[in-house]
């Protein structure tokens, strides 16, 4: 039985400037063996204009938030993103789709501010934001109740 698929895409960041590189520019095999996708869905823009009355709440990144980088770890974000929810919306509701898109890093000592627009199609957009932009996700839903 199949739970979910995952689809990723690889981006190198660069370790001076900690900005995304171009696959091209860094020293990785060409002829690796990869797998053909599952399927060819494009990646969308997520471009939901958000302000201060769709923030939900800040978090304080703390050191069981890093990773061996020292940076937050990817999955933080997620966890911190489903706290936007009440256990009420989690019990009357199924999660169909989530895609997230991890702009830039955070660090320990960082506050978040976290924001969330339910739209009319069953989706819910996310930003995750300090001075710059951290993250952006989609999420689709059924109701269930």
């Amino acid at each position: 039985m199949l739970f979910f698929i995952a689809k990723y895409e690889f981006c190198p960041i660069d370790l001076e400037t900690r900005k995304v590189r171009k696959i091209s520019t860094v020293n990785y095999p060409e002829d690796m063996d990869v797998r053909d996708p599952i399927f060819n869905e494009e990646y969308p823009k997520l471009t939901q204009e958000f302000n201060e009355e769709s923030k939900v709440y800040s978090q304080k990144i703390s050191l069981s938030d890093i990773d061996f980088s020292c940076h937050t770890n990817n999955t933080v974000y997620i966890r911190y993103l489903m706290d936007c929810f009440s256990s009420d919306f989690m019990e009357n509701h199924i999660i169909t789709d989530f895609e997230i898109h991890y702009l830039t890093e955070s660090r320990e000592g960082d506050i978040l501010n976290f924001y969330k627009i339910e739209n009319n199609d069953n989706t819910i957009d996310f930003l995750i934001k300090n001075d710059k932009e951290i993250s952006r996700a989609k999420l689709r839903y059924l109701r269930i109740k």
